[in-house]
């Protein structure tokens, strides 16, 4: 990891501030992972017909940025906790519930802390999501989060790992 791709890595997670979030994919299926939608909405080359779960927006376009988050995560408002990571995430379980609080909107502020990259997206409506970067096993490598863009990957491994990946041309994964 070099300092240019930490660089690289917060100016576009800086970038988020100013984007509405859109769509998010989480579930009984997903587990504690959870997949934010931002930005613009783009048209998809090959709708996602396939799944009945997904509203007409996801089955038709896809972000201009995503937010995908394996580690632990909460959204709080001012006064409380709305959801987390542990909650239940059956179809009218408390996750999904609180995560609905997001559809609309805006990023405000971005906060990056280090050493391990935690985050802090606050929304439109004093709504913070804070996502908290648990893995810490060099071993294993698992992600924390992921910030997917057209052109890039970023990849927020154990401890303070940082890498990329360039896109493939699969379909995507939901």
């Amino acid at each position: 990891m070099t300092d240019e791709l930490v660089e690289e890595f917060v100016g576009r997670v800086r970038a988020l501030k100013g984007k509405p979030c859109w769509s998010f994919y989480a579930g009984p299926s997903t587990g504690s992972c959870i997949d934010l939608d931002f930005g613009e909405k783009i048209p998809r080359v090959v709708p996602l017909l396939g799944n009945p779960n997904l509203s007409e927006d996801q089955k038709f376009y896809e972000s201009e940025v995503s937010l995908y988050i394996e580690c632990a995560w909460r959204l709080d408002s001012d006064d409380e906790v709305i959801c987390g990571s542990t909650d239940s995430n059956e179809k009218d379980g408390p996750m999904l519930i609180g995560l609905y609080s997001l559809m609309g909107k805006t990023i405000e502020a971005v906060k990056l802390e280090r050493p391990a990259f935690d985050l802090a997206l606050r929304f439109s409506d004093d709504l913070v999501l804070k996502i908290f970067c648990d893995q810490t096993n060099l071993e294993e490598d698992d992600s924390n989060y992921s910030l997917h863009m057209k052109d890039k990957i970023y990849i927020v491994g154990p401890r303070d790992r940082i890498r990329f990946e360039i896109p493939s041309s699969k379909p995507p994964r939901w």
